[in-house]
């Protein structure tokens, strides 16, 4: 069955020992932490502004998975000036930027690094933007190699589809690299949750699940539909990630932890009646 972990999208002023605190109260297996990478994040409990020894300990000493770390990396940036831009810009950036993200993944046992494609650039067609994703992308998924970490790549930018993804996937076809699916985002492109997880199959190491309503931090309904086939067609070692945007609580903190039990009841409840119903 899969497992329930929610991102710290929502509570970016809790430490860690609050997350892992959080998650055992609330139902959850894991944490997925974001990250600003190695220099200023104002997020309390960012794990490259942590040390690794001590958001470890935190997690291990309760139980708790970190299912993965959370970044905002992408690999679309365009090379200007064009073939020049090869010789004298920095085109490996971002790369070096994932490969630290890999490293440090490893060291708190963390099986999944999130990062993005992202945009084309001015008028280039899609597939150019692809093939310049997956040449430095590549060499993201082969540092991780020996590392105990998957690159799970989420949908987003010109890449808002599960099929979009999949160009992605396909094109590199390793199985260090996997998919990342906000259902969310995917509907936004006329994309419904069960057929981008059916898509994805065993390529899919988390759905992304959040609020349906902009204004309100409340989760679609679980237990019928497309949300239904979506959470129960998932891969059994898949995570099911809870978002939520901090914006939702700015007057009211102490809502967070009343959501996150919410939903991961609901999300729980539509899976064992899921089981029950296929047994």
């Amino acid at each position: 069955m899969p497992k329930l972990a929610f991102s710290t999208l929502a509570c970016p002023e809790w430490k860690i020992d609050h997350v892992i605190r959080a998650a055992v109260a609330s139902g959850y297996q894991g944490v997925e932490l974001r990250t600003a990478g190695y220099g200023m994040s104002d997020i309390m409990s960012d794990p490259a502004q942590s040390a690794t020894g001590k958001v470890f300990e935190a997690a291990q000493s309760r139980g708790v998975t970190i299912a993965s770390i959370a970044t905002n990396l992408t690999f679309d940036q365009p090379i200007n000036p064009p073939v020049v831009g090869t010789v004298i810009g920095d085109q490996e950036k971002t790369v070096r930027q994932a490969k630290r993200m890999i490293d440090l993944a490893s060291s708190l046992e963390c099986p999944l690094v999130r990062v993005f494609g992202f945009h084309r650039s001015g008028g280039e067609s899609l597939a150019k933007t692809t093939k310049r994703i997956c040449n430095r992308l590549a060499k993201v998924v082969d540092h991780a190699d020996k590392t105990g970490v998957r690159v799970s790549i989420e949908n987003g930018g010109d890449y808002i589809t599960a099929s979009s993804l999949m160009d992605i996937l396909d094109t590199i076809q390793s199985p260090l690299l996997c998919a990342s699916y906000s259902a969310a985002v995917a509907l936004r492109g006329g994309e419904s949750p069960d057929a981008g997880v059916t898509m994805l199959g065993n390529r899919l190491a988390m759905l992304k699940v959040r609020e349906v309503d902009h204004n309100a931090p409340v989760m679609p309904d679980f237990s019928m539909g497309q949300w239904n086939a979506a959470i129960t067609g998932l891969p059994a070692n898949a995570w099911i990630v809870v978002e939520h945007d901090s914006t939702h609580f700015a007057t009211d903190k102490g809502a967070v932890e009343r959501v996150l039990t919410d939903a991961a009841t609901s999300i729980r409840r539509a899976l064992h009646a899921g089981s029950a119903m296929s047994a």
